[in-house]
């Protein structure tokens, strides 16, 4: 079954998402935003990875929605919702990640 959020809840799931990301600033370690990776780079495991996965796609384009359009703020704000895409994903449970690059 899947269930449809109204606008109002997806906003209240982002504020939420992003208040924890706030107070959690330092779950991501010591790990560069550059290295982390992005909805794109991962694959969810088992049905707890899938339901953050979905939390954090969920989330993004809630995010960008409410982004404003025209101007040149618009990268910016796609930008910030996407570094918040990142830190939720990096607390997702059963996800594969790529592997990290060796660092020369």
């Amino acid at each position: 079954m899947i269930l449809h959020r109204t606008r109002a809840t997806g906003l209240a799931a982002l504020a939420t998402c992003t208040a924890a990301l706030l107070a959690l600033g330092g779950c991501a370690g010591q790990q560069s935003l550059s290295d982390m990776p992005g909805l794109a780079d991962v694959r969810p495991l088992g049905p707890d990875g899938q339901k953050c996965f979905d939390f954090c796609a969920s989330s993004e384009v809630a995010c960008k929605d409410m982004c404003p359009e025209g101007g040149d703020f618009v990268g910016e704000c796609h930008t910030d919702c996407l570094t918040d895409t990142k830190y939720c994903l990096a607390d997702c449970p059963n996800l594969q990640r790529p592997e990290p690059a060796p660092k020369n």
